[in-house]
């Protein structure tokens, strides 16, 4: 090659090698930075901000960040923790969540969340949220500092329904420590068995069928404490192979387990239960599903407590040759009698009938008086005053003569009934028609059960004093809203209405008693304030006077529907604290109870002076 001619070209040659250079530069640099198109199509991939992300939320507050910490350093998946210490005997067994979904794919209720229908109480976590709807996103209707006992309306994995101050809220499940087992198994603190109850308790053998309650556990030994075999949602009815009388053993599914005798509503010799229901009147409240009598044990195993005295019986009952429903039957009487009753039992009466003893189911009793023959004298509702008799449209009615009648309401009831109604005459705004109450922070004793047992002591005092008493229930299982409730009063033209209640706080430590009236401006009642808020004065007395707590005084209120709808002199009575331990622990004893029914009596006879 001619050398002169290969450094004339050397040039054009660096140059090219040169361009060949930058232009693998320039594409290497190309493929380290992002595509435009794919840059974008990231973005829309990250999409629009959910709901749950539309503002700021703490979400450990609402307990659905199943992924951080707690302050313990343990997670919050129920899945890894198991189910929590129960120092009263309660479980989450019946409410085990399934995995949290993640925050950002919480649905709101109306987008399609489905619940579980729950009548029973729930315990929650300090520090939770309580919302308007099934959302993080929804606004927080109250914060709780400290763990509270709510009732539980409803569940799923993700979301719970409670009732809190009278108002349908939410609460992350996640946030739900435990449900009051001591309630759902139907024993007290005091009734259930403690310590080691397979080696303590001995059971009588038994080879026969028993029919359950709806919502009850059957649990793998005899106590709330020990695993949960299974949660029957609907009456059941199971072989029983041994009692005892805090704790039944049965088969389920091939398996030996126990529950709570207290759920046991009947008895039978039969596998299977009769395809129609039992005879008119005889199966009690309508939870045995037929074919069975409403009694524990079989006639012969019945002992009767000696009675000389009288009682009154309701319409349509038959009554029986002997104490069970597949007696013989004497008679079958359509309207109400008054009968000699030589003994009772808590299922079964012995009466005479015609000359002859025989039997009828002791709940079908109205009312108890050691005269033979009613009074003639009633209060213009065609019910006799001195027995009992009535309904809950009219009101029950005890004692007799032409003492002051005073109508005695036991706040609350076992269901709530969540529907609304106004708050008062004429009014558009409106609350619930009646609550379940609370529960004891200690005893886990319910609010309705407490009211109505100390209403009832009330009504024997005041008939002790000479009153006459129309009671709105006398029994839990109703359902009878606040506006009935001063219907009755307001029906009968009492001289009184006194409204049995307990009271509850998020703050433990408050404590003392209160009455409640309105206020004098109110629209509905103004003109009977002075008479009301004096009853309040003098019933608030007798108790701080008779039990030493503390008075809280007086609240006037117009947010009280049964006080609104009232037309005769009404005050609500709030015996304590339930939520403060040591004042729940002396709302239930008996000796506290009847400190308050002499303070309210003292009160009643003050106000009429």
């Amino acid at each position: 090659m001619n050398f002169n001619k290969l450094l004339r070209t050397m040039p054009f040659i660096l140059a090219g090698l040169i361009v060949i250079l930058i232009v693998l530069i320039i594409l290497g640099g190309l493929d380290s930075k992002p595509n435009n198109d794919n840059a974008g199509q990231n973005v829309a991939d990250a999409g629009t901000p959910t709901k749950a992300q539309d503002k700021p939320v703490d979400w450990k507050d609402d307990g659905v960040d199943i992924t951080k910490p707690d302050k313990n350093g343990d997670s919050n998946d129920p899945a890894a923790t198991g189910t929590p210490d129960d120092p009263q005997g309660g479980d989450i067994a019946d409410i085990t969540p399934e995995p949290t979904k993640e925050p950002d794919t919480i649905e709101d209720n109306e987008f399609g969340f489905v619940f579980t229908e729950k009548s029973d109480f729930v315990d929650t976590k300090d520090g939770v949220n309580l919302r308007a709807g099934a959302s993080t996103d929804t606004a927080v209707v109250a914060h709780l500092d400290k763990g509270k006992r709510l009732e539980r309306t409803g569940y799923n994995s993700e979301w719970t329904r409670v009732i809190y101050n009278e108002m349908e809220c939410y609460i992350a499940t996640s946030l739900i420590v435990r449900s009051a087992a001591t309630i759902d198994e139907g024993l007290t603190p005091t009734d259930a068995p403690t310590g080691s109850p397979v080696a303590e308790i001995t059971f009588e053998a038994k080879s026969d069928y028993v029919d359950t309650k709806d919502g009850v556990n059957l649990r793998k030994d005899p106590s709330t404490e020990s695993d949960l075999v299974a949660h029957l949602e609907k009456s059941e009815r199971l072989k029983r192979i041994g009692y005892n009388k805090d704790w039944t053993r049965v088969e389920y599914n091939g398996k030996t387990c126990y529950l709570a005798t207290f759920l046991v509503t009947g008895v039978s010799d039969k596998a299977e239960r009769d395809p129609v229901s039992n005879e008119n009147g005889e199966t009690g409240n309508g939870e045995n599903g037929g074919g069975t009598e409403n009694i524990e044990n079989p006639p012969v195993q019945i002992v009767f407590e000696e009675k000389s005295d009288y009682v009154d019986t309701k319409d349509n009952i038959n009554i029986r040759k002997e104490p069970s429903t597949e007696s013989e039957r004497v008679a079958y009487i359509e309207k109400s009698l008054r009968l000699k009753r030589t003994g009772y039992n808590k299922d079964w009466t012995r009466v005479e009938y015609e000359g002859k003893t025989c039997y009828i189911a002791t709940y079908l009793i109205t009312g108890v008086s050691d005269k033979a023959e009613r009074e003639t004298e009633n209060n213009g509702t065609g019910t006799e005053n001195e027995t009992g008799s009535g309904n809950a449209s009219g009101g029950i009615f005890y004692g007799s003569g032409s003492g002051k009648l005073i109508c005695i309401d036991p706040g609350h009831q076992t269901k709530g009934n969540y529907e609304t109604e106004p708050v008062a005459p004429g009014s558009s705004e409106k609350k619930a028609k009646v609550s379940s109450g609370t529960s004891g922070t200690s005893t886990g004793i319910p609010e309705y059960k407490l009211n109505l047992n100390v209403a009832m002591q009330l009504k024997d005092e005041l008939v002790k004093r000479g009153y006459r008493v129309v009671m709105t229930r006398n029994s839990n299982d109703v359902n009878i809203s606040n506006i009935e409730r001063a219907g009755i009063a307001n029906g009968n033209n009492v001289d009184a209405f006194v409204r049995i209640h307990a009271n509850g706080s998020d703050n433990s430590a408050v404590s003392g008693i209160e009455t409640i009236c309105q206020t004098k401006n109110n629209t509905s009642n103004g003109n009977i304030y002075s008479k009301c808020r004096k009853l309040s004065d003098t019933v608030l007395e007798g108790m701080v006077s008779a039990t030493g707590g503390k008075n809280r005084g007086v609240w006037e209120t117009d947010t009280m529907s049964g006080i609104n709808w009232s037309n005769v002199p009404v005050t609500i009575v709030e015996m304590g604290f339930m939520t403060n331990p040591d004042e729940d622990k002396k709302l239930a004893e008996t000796e506290y109870q009847k400190k308050i029914v002499t303070g309210i009596a003292d009160g009643i006879d003050n106000y009429f002076k």
